[in-house]
């Protein structure tokens, strides 16, 4: 009973970075959305400031960008 709770316990622990990874290319994917759709360069400094935006993170980024 106990190897059966253990193994359990370790298919949890490996199921979340793939949520948490999902979620990164998601992200990724939005803020490649954005520089397409606002014509802006793909470059570090502006795919970083997009990230920023869809992730709110900073909250104060998108609500600059968003005046």
């Amino acid at each position: 009973m106990a190897s059966a709770a253990n193994a359990e316990m370790v298919e949890d622990q490996s199921a979340a970075p793939v949520t948490e990874r999902t979620q990164i290319f998601q992200n990724c994917k939005s803020a490649f959305d954005q520089i397409r759709q606002h014509g802006t360069p793909p470059d570090p400094v502006t795919y970083a400031l997009w990230y920023a935006y869809v992730t709110r993170t900073p909250a104060k980024v998108r609500l600059e960008m968003d005046k």
